[in-house]
């Protein structure tokens, strides 16, 4: 899977989280959305697997499962949000 980030309307970064204006609304993101949201450009595609491994090196292991299949998950909700795009 390929991912890059869409356009917002802005991005407010404070620390390890952000809070992301896009559509109509104001978005919150964790530390971890933060840190794959921060990872991608509008411009180029980044795989999931690059992705997961910049956050497992910054976070460590999940507690449970894999680091892709987190990452996987945080992609599908940014991706429900409008903040990135992918292919498969």
């Amino acid at each position: 899977m390929k991912l890059r980030r869409l356009t917002c309307h802005d991005l407010v970064l404070d620390g390890d989280q952000s809070a992301a204006y896009v559509g109509d609304s104001v978005v919150v993101l964790s530390p971890i959305s933060t840190t794959v949201l921060t990872a991608l450009a509008e411009d180029r595609w980044e795989s999931v697997t690059d992705v997961a491994a910049l956050v497992e090196e910054t976070y460590g292991n999940p507690p449970e499962g894999s680091a892709f299949e987190a990452v996987s998950g945080v992609v599908d909700e940014l991706a429900r949000l409008g903040l990135v795009e992918r292919v498969d």
